[in-house]
């Protein structure tokens, strides 16, 4: 009776191990899906802040140029006008394209947190499985502890599938 109970603890020592293992995982990869997250998250802000500051940028330039062109010209009525209105446009859609190429870099990154918090949430999920694992493991060894028997010389052999 003492193999059985050595079978069977060695079982629940398997089991304990697997469980142990499974929930270390999943916390490690818990904690690199929230530093993964929070690198995405911060990148996001850097995109934003980055457009802001290139579309501040843009502006400066268009006001240079426009202080420059009016010091250098002289009114010469529509058609300075029209190279200002001409230059004006040219800047805001420089402007317009800064900021929607920012929002799409800003919107990546925000995916990538978004999936980054799924896996997250996956891996929470996952550690209870190593559970089931270390179910089956034990339930194996219960198993194999009530239906093999040791032989007269010593090895196992199933009870049910008795040659003797």
């Amino acid at each position: 009776m003492s193999w059985e109970i050595a079978l069977i603890a060695s079982s629940a020592a398997s089991a304990g191990a697997q469980v142990v293992r499974g929930i270390t995982e999943a916390r490690a990869g818990q904690l690199r899906a929230d530093i993964e997250r929070g690198q995405a998250l911060q990148n996001a802000d850097l995109a934003t802040l980055e457009a802001l500051s290139d579309e501040r940028e843009r502006r400066q330039d268009f006001a240079i140029w426009d202080a420059e062109f009016l010091s250098s010209q002289y009114y010469d009525g529509p058609s300075f006008l029209a190279k200002r209105r001409d230059a004006e446009e040219t800047m805001e859609t420089d402007v317009a394209m800064l900021a929607q190429t920012g929002k799409i870099k800003s919107q990546r990154f925000l995916t990538t947190a978004e999936s980054k918090s799924i896996e997250r949430k996956q891996l929470g999920a996952g550690k209870w499985f190593s559970m089931v694992d270390a179910g089956t493991t034990l339930f194996k060894g219960v198993y194999e502890a009530e239906h093999y028997g040791p032989k007269k010389s010593g090895g196992l052999k199933r009870i049910f599938k008795d040659d003797e």
